[in-house]
């Protein structure tokens, strides 16, 4: 007992001390930042307050109850992105973003892989140039936290080192400058990002690219850094710049990563999509045409030509696309995409290549072959869609693309003469086939069949 009040007083001891000391400090801190100290009292803990580079200043004692503690908090008054947040990529942060928590990925992978950043992703990453993102960097590895508007640092106890608060603040005021931004300058300030190749590294200076074309497309600063880019050493650079800008400048510059073997396989399929989603279709139609004509390899673009071929209506590709579908060893994700191309095509041509993916082993691709029948089948589908037809209840979505393209089949066949193949009224539950007038999901032959099998 007599120990645990000895320790009581020693501490209080040493807060008194401490809180002294600290009051000196802070007023050296008030005096040569030109700051002012309010006093504590019952219900309020000493503070500093006021403001210095543009930035309102608050240092001060805070406690939890249990422990006290000095905060600095740094606010450059609403100038910071809207909902910027930086943190170290911790055990919390980690868990954080598994969660589905925002992360902005700025493409520089040393800071992506060691900073975590939410926030307006356009203005964030105007201000996140590569001598910002070193001071976060620095800043974070000091203990201050970035978000809400703020910059705070805080120290365990009565801080009284007057030198190195001042240090933090400064820092701290510098960094808050330098993260600022006004909404109007976001533009200018990304295409600045794009074409400082000095500083950035392709991958950020992609992302201020793309990230310019999607948040402001029609401004002049766009179209501007979109065209100086089109002559950049990056072949990923100039497909996302190509796309940005559209036109015949942006068409002929996808047009030449699309066909060039020698770029990166998934350079080549950006390209692809780009001329997809941008251009007008018939030249685009030709192009993936082209692309698939070519000795292609298995890989991202030629996937990237089989869905446009689809998106496009590049009827011309349907040949194509139904040679590669009777290649061995076929991946799903291609086989997938194969069928639904088909399917988008409605040409007949493609109707046996997508029979022979109903055999695939993956359910998907399945699924896939079954829905374009639904559109390109004819009789000779039919047959090969009935096993679908008859899944157990896991197989649901099979069953039901399978029923569903025999129906149109069968519409698009229209009335057969009786002894032909039709469809029952049992197959929304079986799958079955009857001639018209046959029993109940039967099959049966026209009436001359039948005297000619009695009379043999």
């Amino acid at each position: 007992m007599i120990g645990k009040v000895l320790r009581w007083i020693s501490n209080v001891a040493i807060e008194i001390f401490t809180s002294r000391r600290a009051r000196v400090a802070w007023q050296d801190v008030a005096t040569r930042k030109g700051l002012v100290v309010e006093d504590g009292s019952m219900f309020r803990m000493r503070s500093v307050r006021g403001a210095c580079s543009g930035c309102g200043i608050v240092l001060e004692g805070v406690s939890n109850g249990k422990t006290i503690g000095t905060r600095l908090t740094v606010d450059p008054r609403g100038r910071l992105p809207r909902g910027l947040a930086l943190e170290s990529e911790g055990f919390v942060a980690s868990i954080r973003k598994a969660l589905g928590g925002q992360d902005v990925e700025v493409g520089d992978g040393t800071f992506d892989a060691s900073t975590l950043v939410r926030g307006d992703e356009a203005a964030t990453l105007a201000v996140l140039g590569a001598e910002n993102r070193g001071r976060v960097r620095g800043a974070l590895a000091c203990g201050v936290r970035i978000g809400k508007g703020v910059l705070v640092r805080e120290w365990p106890g009565y801080f009284a080192d007057a030198d190195a608060i001042v240090a933090a603040i400064d820092q701290m005021t510098s960094l808050g400058a330098a993260l600022s931004i006004d909404p109007d300058d976001v533009p200018a300030r990304l295409a600045d990002r794009v074409r400082d190749r000095d500083a950035e590294p392709d991958g950020f200076r992609r992302r201020a690219l793309e990230t310019l074309a999607a948040a402001h497309l029609g401004r002049a600063e766009t179209a501007a850094a979109a065209r100086a880019a089109l002559s950049d050493p990056s072949p990923e650079i100039r497909a996302t710049a190509a796309t940005a800008l559209g036109g015949d400048e942006g068409r002929a510059a996808l047009e030449a990563i699309a066909l060039d073997a020698a770029a990166p396989e998934a350079v080549r399929a950006r390209a692809i999509d780009g001329l997809a989603l941008r251009f007008d279709a018939a030249p685009a139609r030709d192009l993936v045409t082209r692309v698939l004509a070519s000795s292609l390899a298995p890989g991202a673009a030629r996937l990237a030509a089989i869905r446009a071929a689809g998106t496009l209506g590049a009827t011309e590709a349907a040949p194509r696309l139904a040679a590669i579908a009777g290649e061995a060893a076929l991946d799903a994700a291609t086989a997938e995409a194969l069928a639904d191309a088909l399917g988008s095509l409605g040409d007949s041509r493609g109707e046996a290549a997508t029979i022979a993916l109903l055999a695939s082993p993956e359910s998907r691709v399945r699924v896939a072959a079954a829905r374009a029948l639904e559109r390109i089948g004819g009789r000779n589908a039919v047959e090969p869609l009935l096993p679908l037809t008859r899944g157990l209840v896991g197989f649901g979505e099979e069953k039901s693309a399978a029923q569903s393209a025999i129906r149109a089949i069968q519409s698009r066949l229209g009335p057969l003469d009786r002894g032909g193949l039709a469809l029952s009224d049992a197959l929304a539950s079986s799958g079955a086939l009857s001639e018209p007038g046959a029993p109940e999901g039967g099959l049966s032959l026209p009436e001359t069949r039948r005297r000619e099998t009695k009379a043999g």
